[in-house]
């Protein structure tokens, strides 16, 4: 978290991010309840990644993906809000 407020990725008060489903922060469900990294879903080394929100998916190349990327597929627009277990694929571990 050295770019990012603790709080509102991972501690659960923050609702200013766009991965959540409804009132709920999807960031914290992940890292709290299925004990997931931001490397699961964000690229490594971040300078220069061409994505939206540094997302990673397990085709990009190392050193984006270090290996543990867990996203196999996204979809085309970023659903802010409404996201559902069904917006990205993932391998078995995650959905």
């Amino acid at each position: 978290m050295k770019c990012h407020d603790f709080s509102t990725y991972a501690g659960g008060s923050g609702s200013g991010t766009g991965f959540r489903k409804d009132s709920s922060n999807l960031h914290t469900k992940h890292v709290n309840d299925k004990g997931k990294k931001c490397v699961n879903g964000h690229a490594a080394i971040p300078h220069g990644f061409n994505r939206k929100a540094m997302v990673v998916v397990t085709t990009d190349a190392a050193p984006c993906n270090r290996g543990s990327a867990s996203i196999t597929s996204l979809p085309a627009t970023f659903p802010a809000g409404t996201w559902q277990k069904s917006s990205c694929g993932t391998t078995a571990d995650c959905h």
